[in-house]
């Protein structure tokens, strides 16, 4: 059985949505992911990315906590940031007990353009939170237009090029110089073990191998694969092979870090 229901953060500034899963029936602490979902930094809901955190939720036994963070353009950099560090710092506090959820380790996770937000909270937040795991799902590391994989796959297979320019400059705004919002430009120190899922067939596909290289030189555990017959996101689609198959490496990735 799913237990599924909405809450929010507040930080005294602003009221941050949020949606906890969590699959059986078990009251015992939980490992917990905080996911952040993907939309090109500018869309994106909690029911968007709903079957996602539902069955990362059944897979694992884990509680997902799905973050609706704040959008460009109206809410550009570090917005979304400051909202993922909010959730996690509230949390971390012992926040969700009062609804009844016994938080134990700490993962965060996002897929395409929430994958970059998870990377970015995850290398501030690793400095006063023991982070359990870290799990990207074809995520946006890079502002890099020029590698292999733009040029044979930025356009003709949904996410082009052109909408990944533009999108990133709606997510910097002003801070278009700001090297702290590029996950391929920040510090991983101290980042925790690290799942990436990659798909083959996604002008992203080069930025999440040589992102989980630098993981590798800065002796970070890394699970990477690339599903050479993917697009970016098929996990969407659910009743594709790929994608079965996916959830499961990913399932065996965060249980593997428990």
């Amino acid at each position: 059985m799913d237990f599924v229901f909405d809450d929010h953060v507040s930080t005294g500034q602003n009221v941050i949505p949020v949606r906890y899963y969590r699959h059986g029936s078990s009251i015992d602490a939980q490992p917990t992911l905080i996911y952040f979902h993907g939309g090109g930094f500018v869309s994106g809901t909690l029911d968007t990315h709903d079957s996602i955190c539902r069955r990362l939720a059944r897979d694992t036994g884990w509680i997902i906590v799905s973050v609706d963070y704040r959008l460009a353009p109206e809410h550009p950099y570090p917005a979304a940031v400051d909202d993922g560090l909010a959730v996690v710092a509230w949390l971390s506090a012992g926040g969700a007990a009062a609804r009844g959820l016994d938080i134990g380790a700490i993962a965060l996770g996002g897929d395409s353009a929430g994958g970059a937000i998870a990377a970015v909270v995850a290398s501030r937040a690793c400095k006063t939170v023991a982070l359990a795991h870290l799990l990207l799902i074809y995520p946006v590391l890079d502002t890099d237009f020029e590698t292999a994989s733009y040029r044979e796959y930025g356009t003709g297979y949904l996410l082009t090029t052109n909408a990944m320019r533009w999108f990133w400059d709606q997510y910097l705004g002003a801070a278009v110089a700001a090297k702290s919002a590029v996950p391929a430009r920040v510090d991983v120190s101290g980042l925790p073990p690290t799942t990436i899922l990659a798909a083959g067939l996604d002008p992203l596909r080069d930025e999440a191998g040589r992102f989980s290289e630098k993981l590798k030189e800065a002796r970070i555990d890394v699970y990477y694969r690339c599903v050479a017959d993917g697009f970016h996101g098929f996990l969407t689609m659910p009743d594709l092979d790929i994608s079965e198959a996916s959830f499961r490496f990913l399932a065996q990735s965060l249980l593997g870090s428990e």
